[in-house]
């Protein structure tokens, strides 16, 4: 912990030449891009440039090396990450030529959400929602992963400051409108995270995460 703050924790890198160098690098580069992401956004919602950003000083910005170890033969079932929505605000993601990234449509189907080439997909998640009352909503994804080769992604979670208070009434919604309560980010992001891992468990049985970039701006 760090001022009492559980979500801030040194950073953590597997003992591979050159690894820490290059993924810091790559985290900073993403990193300034959700920040040009989110003054996009406020701009938007009719807010100054810095209304979001104004607010990752110290952000919980963590950054996961996802490795699906691929195994033939498995059913649809058996999802290397089962559907869910991302906990904070936005999330950047990268991922392989291998595909199997799938988001949930309007109608509930599940549309594939293929790798281009220079690309990435971005996710709202449900802080996000919350604090802009519903208006941007979390996208619920997955990933069937079912060939026989790993797969790898790189997704990076702009969250910000621990003790940033998400209000909805900041963004000029009315009291009776209001759909969720304010409350501390780092507090809702506890939350979010102890019920997802009671809910997947041994679900996860075909992920390993084998490096992570956290609190980067400790």
């Amino acid at each position: 912990m760090l001022a009492g703050t559980p979500l801030y924790a040194p950073n953590q890198y597997p003992d591979i030449p050159g690894f820490q160098e290059a993924i810091e690098a790559y985290y900073w580069e993403t990193f300034r891009l959700g920040i040009k992401i989110l003054e996009g956004f406020a701009l938007y919602l009719g807010q100054p440039e810095d209304f979001f950003t104004r607010n990752f000083t110290k952000p919980v910005a963590d950054m996961v090396v996802n490795h699906y170890l691929g195994a033939a033969g498995l059913h649809i079932s058996d999802q290397a990450a089962g559907p869910h929505t991302d906990h904070g605000i936005v999330t950047i993601l990268w991922q392989d030529s291998l595909g199997g990234l799938e988001v949930m449509s309007k109608d509930g189907k599940w549309i594939s959400a293929p790798p281009l080439r220079g690309s990435f997909v971005i996710n709202i998640g449900e802080l996000m929602k919350r604090w802009t009352n519903g208006r941007f909503k979390a996208t619920v994804h997955r990933v069937v992963h079912l060939q026989d080769k790993p797969r790898y992604s790189m997704p990076l979670f702009c969250n910000p400051n621990f003790r940033t208070l998400v209000d909805p009434r900041d963004l000029g919604v009315a009291d009776g409108d209001a759909l969720y309560p304010p409350i501390e980010s780092g507090e809702f992001l506890l939350q979010r995270f102890k019920a997802t891992r009671k809910l997947w468990g041994a679900e996860r049985n075909n992920t390993i995460t084998e490096g992570v970039i956290e609190a980067a701006a400790q």
